[in-house]
């Protein structure tokens, strides 16, 4: 057998003592090489496994099952198309992505919806579920269905997702598939008792929440179709729900509100105490269309958001490492520190 180095891997720099940092991509682990296993695997299409001793082996069949190496004649790139192919349509979970409405409770400039004033009839509900179950009779090798809940403002329209979920769940129960399902919302209507409710009754197990900076650019820019600040109802709504909820907090950033993000996480982190839940993470505003009422010269250049993220990332790394790893390290294979 000949191998190769995978084309997935990530060389880092040697540590002081001679040893190497590698990460592969596609399986996802993590590992330090030592001197000799190092010349090892720089040399691995030519290395002469007759004389090799023992313990040469033994590492050789590490960075085999690591990923770091691979069949000579293993085509990566292909092999990785095929898997990902296969997971945009797997045979086994169906995805759904419903809106119960296209309607929305703020104004945000930099919105590209429409922000249609319409909600999904009791006659599409209907329609829907129907559908749902005779994809599911159609397909019986279905084991799990996810639901994402979107909009618009989905908790608009909370006796919609209260309908559909008692229907899905019933049906999912009798056929013993799994469900699971999350919601990404504006967090200005995830009140105790909804959350609770979306928790209990329609199996909601994650929320993405949005918010812009501290409180004068946040009100500034998420602003409620009412007039009125949306900062302290959605950081007291945080409050209540953090404890039964998981949360992430999506943060939309643009040169009007680039100067928030230092005091942003020191507020969240240190004074809030926010580490394991919600966690955050950092989002560009970007020109996606004419319907986006902020100005190209606001929205962030590559370079420059990376920068802002780095920093953002290191804050948030200084008091929750797992958070931050999770953004990184891919999730196809649980990631474990090899030491070879």
């Amino acid at each position: 057998m000949k191998y190769k180095r995978s084309i997935f891997n990530v060389e880092i720099e040697k540590l002081s003592d001679g040893r190497k940092l590698i990460y592969n991509t596609y399986s996802g682990i993590f590992g330090i090489m030592d001197k000799k296993t190092q010349n090892i695997f720089d040399d691995i299409e030519c290395f002469n496994y007759l004389d090799a001793a023992e313990g040469e082996m033994n590492n050789i069949s590490i960075m085999l099952k690591s990923g770091y190496i691979v069949d000579l004649e293993k085509d990566e790139l292909a092999t990785l198309k095929i898997e990902r192919t296969t997971n945009r349509h797997p045979q086994d979970r169906l995805q759904l992505t419903i809106a119960p409405t296209m309607d929305c409770n703020m104004r945000c400039p930099y919105c590209y919806e429409s922000r249609a004033n319409s909600a999904m009839t009791n006659e599409v509900q209907e329609q829907l579920v129907t559908f749902v179950k005779a994809h599911i009779e159609f397909n019986p090798s279905i084991k799990s269905v996810d639901v994402m809940w979107y909009g618009g403002e989905p908790l608009m329209q909370r006796e919609v997702i209260y309908n559909l979920s008692k229907s899905f769940i019933d049906y999912f129960n009798e056929k013993d598939i799994e469900y699971t399902a999350k919601i990404i919302t504006n967090g200005a209507l995830l009140d105790a008792d909804t959350a609770k409710c979306l928790v209990d009754e329609c199996k909601i197990r994650h929320a993405q929440i949005t918010i812009d900076g501290l409180k004068e650019n946040h009100n500034k820019r998420r602003i409620l179709a009412s007039g009125e600040d949306s900062w302290d109802v959605i950081m007291r709504n945080i409050e209540v729900c953090k404890g039964f909820l998981p949360m992430s907090i999506r943060v939309n950033v643009d040169k009007d509100n680039i100067g928030d993000i230092d005091a942003f996480t020191k507020y969240f982190l240190e004074e809030k105490g926010w580490i394991k839940n919600p966690e955050f993470y950092l989002a560009p505003v970007e020109d996606y269309s004419d319907a986006c009422l902020i100005s190209k010269s606001k929205c962030l250049e590559g370079k420059e958001f990376a920068e802002i993220n780095y920093e953002f990332l290191k804050a948030t790394y200084a008091v929750n490492r797992d958070a931050v790893s999770r953004q990184f390290f891919p999730s196809t294979l649980p990631i474990l520190n090899l030491r070879i």
